[in-house]
């Protein structure tokens, strides 16, 4: 069976690991889409996964922005410290 295209509240809070209470406040602060049919909000799928595409951090990584030899001899320091041997390169 397919995903639906559209959840209700407490489905969309699921998909997103959230509670419905904080669902509820990033739709009325407008971080993330719905659609209103009365009272009730449903959420579309393909906004879920906008909002999870535009909050999720990608790592860094060179977070010191160390050049490539400094990396190297780092890395290096800290294979000999854990018991790996040196590989001449």
């Amino acid at each position: 069976m397919s995903e639906p295209e559209i959840l209700n509240a407490e489905e969309a809070a699921t998909y997103l690991r959230i509670t419905p209470a904080a669902l509820t406040r990033l739709s009325r602060q407008g971080r993330i889409g719905y659609v209103k049919s009365g009272r009730a909000r449903t959420y579309p799928l393909a906004a879920l996964r906008a909002y999870i595409e535009a909050h999720t951090v990608q790592p860094v990584e060179n977070p010191y922005g160390l050049t490539d030899a400094s990396l190297q001899r780092i890395r290096e320091g800290r294979a000999l410290r854990s018991g790996e041997r040196k590989v001449a390169s």
